[in-house]
């Protein structure tokens, strides 16, 4: 699945390539997704963050660097590969996806990442992770 943005020009679909102008039911597109090629946005970081699934992140080179922040805090906690728009090649791409498709599921990720959003007993200690936007 591949949400193309509002605007840009709707590549023609493939077998397992399936393009959209915009995904409005986004929790359905990440209920079957096994992988997540991404830019990096305080909403989308959130988003991963909560659900634990593998990401390959290309961050935007705008504004004050807070989508390579964004990216990098994700990684740095073992849920995301991050690649820079410039190092990103056909095979890149291809090599990192792969790598993250076959990587053993490890449910602990996505059940923590849960469960951490959800211990409200010690939400007094607890400090959210920020995201830049």
């Amino acid at each position: 699945i591949h949400s193309v943005g509002k605007g840009n020009p709707l590549p023609d679909a493939q077998p397992f390539y399936h393009p959209y102008a915009y995904i409005h039911e986004m929790e359905q597109a990440y209920q079957i997704a096994d992988v997540i090629l991404s830019r990096s946005g305080a909403g989308t970081c959130a988003e991963l963050e909560a659900l634990g699934i593998p990401a390959l992140l290309v961050p935007l080179q705008i504004g004050n660097g807070e989508q390579v922040q964004n990216a990098t805090l994700l990684a740095e906690r073992g849920l995301a590969t991050v690649i820079s728009q410039d190092e990103l090649t056909p095979e890149q791409l291809i090599t990192q996806v792969l790598a993250l498709s076959l990587k053993p599921l490890t449910p602990t990720k996505r059940e923590k990442s849960a469960a951490s959003l959800m211990n409200f007993a010690d939400s007094r200690t607890r400090t959210p992770t920020s995201w830049a936007s």
